[in-house]
């Protein structure tokens, strides 16, 4: 056999193997509209939570009342499990599933999540033993718009899209 025909057969080797390894499609999540993702990794397993944008066209605005999440053991096969929280179980609270982040602690979970309240954006929190939940509100907003100091703004949704994070040593920061 020649150079040539060897650098074949393996050229088609590989490129055969690169052909059955299993790939997602972009986007991942192809049967509803959805915005700003929040991953978590718990036990072998991704989850990721997303608000639901239902506004029906040809609406340019947003109609997001709840969560959904997502997981997957392998980053290609996802599965739905559905609305996970909804914003009306956050009875001082009154509007749209903004972009939320789930954390585990010391075994809970904790879904932070931003709405509408009186005078603006307000974070709340939803704490489940389950990363699917059910989740339940503490009662009350951790933070209000005008709690939000220090960042010279003066608009309305200066606490918009928070994240949390749980450092090594186990401080959680919001």
């Amino acid at each position: 056999m020649n150079t040539r025909s060897i650098l074949l057969c393996f050229t088609i080797v590989i490129a055969g193997q690169w052909l059955t390894k299993p790939f997602a499609d972009n986007p991942i999540i192809q049967t509803c509209y959805t915005a700003d993702p929040a991953p978590l990794v718990f036990n072998d397993r991704v989850y990721v939570y997303v608000g639901h944008d239902s506004s029906a066209a040809p609406n340019n605005s947003y109609l997001m009342r709840y969560y959904k999440c997502y997981s997957s053991a392998d980053m290609v096969n996802w599965t739905d499990h559905g609305i996970v929280l909804k914003t009306s179980e956050f009875k001082w609270a009154g509007g749209e599933a903004n972009a939320a982040q789930v954390v585990e602690r010391d075994g809970k979970f904790y879904y932070y999540i931003s709405t509408n309240a009186t005078g603006g954006i307000a974070l709340g929190v939803a704490i489940a033993d389950n990363p699917l939940g059910p989740f339940k509100d503490i009662g009350k907003a951790l933070l209000t718009a005008n709690q939000f100091t220090g960042c010279n703004a003066t608009h309305s949704w200066r606490g918009l899209d928070p994240t949390a994070f749980v450092d090594d040593d186990g401080q959680a920061y919001l």
